[in-house]
């Protein structure tokens, strides 16, 4: 049977602007560790959650709640389901529906008595290289924090906390295909990104244009920010380059460059 752990109200140290905050409910799913000394599962909760005020009280919580522990490593997923495989704990991924699992993990609590480490992690885009590994798009947040934390990725003050993915069309990487596409957009207050419009799209060869641009719109499309008062527009640029220098395992290496433009650089198969 599953387990629905309700969490009350608890005192975050040293957030400040966030001094009583409550954590988010969750459901634990697969664990793989659970021994005096060290903790390695996985967990649950709302997408509307993944935001840093609420990861932040929600480590919090686990932290007292697993005080005893020298070694923690929670996996916090937006579907139960996904929560309930093994692929956020430390265990490899083999398939296409082991990435679609895996794309539902946007956020990580980890601390270490031996390292020194404690903070908590916003995850939106899965990094394609290797899951345990910090992506470009990430946010990492050092507990205890002192400050209102603020992410790395934020449209108009409100972060983006999952998107399905960033990825270089295959067939244009084939053609050695580059680009910009401009896209304009509203933002609900729940945070979901709808009306995608392409604004200007360009490419080289001039032909991929519209792969390039439906690349961008299905991406863009699948953004989810946090909660906010009112909707609002968004506009971003997806930036495609040719790049051969990336090493032969990477074929698409996405970043953010700040306030709205995505680079998507990608390596030709041989």
């Amino acid at each position: 049977m599953v387990r629905l752990t309700v969490l009350s109200l608890v005192l975050c140290s040293g957030i400040g602007a966030f001094a009583q905050c409550p954590a988010p409910r969750y459901r634990t799913g697969f664990t793989l560790v659970d021994s005096r000394a060290e903790l390695i599962t996985s967990i649950s909760i709302l997408p509307r959650d993944f935001t840093p005020s609420r990861l932040v009280c929600l480590a919090t919580s686990l932290k007292e709640r697993y005080r005893d522990r020298t070694s923690i490593l929670v996996s916090i997923f937006s579907s139960h389901k996904a929560a309930s495989t093994s692929l956020g704990t430390l265990m490899p991924v083999y398939g296409r529906e082991d990435v679609s699992m895996l794309a539902q993990m946007h956020g990580r609590y980890v601390f270490s008595a031996e390292r020194h480490e404690d903070y908590v992690e916003l995850m939106p885009v899965l990094t394609w290289e290797w899951h345990m590994d910090k992506g470009p798009f990430d946010t990492t947040i050092d507990l205890p924090v002192v400050a209102a934390p603020r992410c790395r990725v934020e449209i108009q003050e409100r972060c983006l906390i999952a998107s399905n993915g960033i990825d270089y069309p295959y067939e244009a990487l084939k053609r050695g295909a580059s680009g910009t596409v401009t896209l304009t957009g509203s933002v609900t207050r729940g945070g979901k990104v709808s009306d995608v419009r392409v604004m200007k799209a360009e490419s080289v060869p001039e032909g991929e244009r519209d792969l390039l641009a439906n690349a961008a719109v299905q991406d863009l499309s699948s953004w989810r920010l946090e909660p906010g008062r009112r909707e609002s527009a968004i506009q971003i640029t997806y930036s495609y380059v040719i790049d051969k220098s990336l090493p032969w395992n990477v074929q698409t290496r996405p970043r953010w460059v700040p306030p709205n433009e995505i680079v998507i650089s990608g390596r030709p198969p041989h």
